[in-house]
């Protein structure tokens, strides 16, 4: 998606990505750094193997559904986590209509990307 948002939007899919890719051995990772210069991204990340974890990978990743004519974006979450268990419910969606609420225009659809908040980790500013 060609949007404002696009560098962001770049990195969470590329997170996304080596998540799963991680996913498929028992592993899940933890970003700890990113970068963007020009036109590409570089990210350091941990990998840490928990089945436990892997298992509630599918809520924190989401599609974007972006309007064509306004920019404005919804997010759908894939699944949804239910706290205390280890139970991951399928998602619902999607979260709006066949057209934009403000301008009536279609959707643009990107992801899957990254749904949490990623930050940088304590250990690497020292």
């Amino acid at each position: 998606l060609k949007r404002v948002y696009c560098h962001e939007f770049a990195l969470r899919l590329l997170l996304s990505c080596v998540d799963s890719h991680a996913n498929r051995h028992g592993r899940y990772i933890k970003p700890l750094f990113s970068y963007k210069a020009d036109f590409y991204v570089r990210v350091f990340v941990q990998v840490i193997e928990s089945q436990r974890e892997v298992q509630k990978t599918t809520a924190r990743r989401s599609y974007v559904y972006d309007c064509v004519g306004c920019h404005s974006f919804y997010l759908q979450k894939v699944g949804k986590h239910t706290p205390g268990t280890q139970h991951v419910a399928p998602g619902r969606g999607p979260p709006v209509g066949r057209s934009c609420e403000q301008c009536g225009k279609d959707f643009y659809i990107g992801g899957p990307s990254g749904l949490t908040r990623y930050t940088i980790l304590s250990s690497l500013v020292r």
